[in-house]
């Protein structure tokens, strides 16, 4: 039922399969670049800062952006063999990798 849009205007959250949207005020109107879910959490990347980090997908983001090579992310997915570890892809070609608590 919860969907997330990553735009460049917000990131904007629907619970009812995408019958109406509302922006998710905790990142405010900033530029997002991706987003994208583990089993306990969901990611959004702001764009020019980095990734950040909700178990509820609605407040308590935080800036969660350790070994993180470049500030602009392209994509973010979950390791399909361990879904507790994300992967980025950054503009300047590398690759982070973050690995949940």
């Amino acid at each position: 039922e919860t969907l997330y849009a990553a735009t460049g205007a917000g990131l904007y959250r629907s619970t009812d399969d995408g019958a109406s949207w509302s922006l998710v005020p905790a990142l405010g109107e900033k530029r997002i670049g991706a987003v994208d879910f583990t089993p306990s959490a969901v990611w959004a990347d702001v764009w020019g800062i980095g990734p950040y980090r909700s178990e509820d997908g609605v407040t308590g983001w935080e800036l969660d952006d350790a070994g993180l090579t470049s500030r602009n992310i392209l994509r973010l997915v979950p390791d399909p063999w361990d879904p507790e570890r994300l992967f980025a892809a950054t503009q300047n070609g590398g690759v982070f990798v973050q690995a949940e608590p």
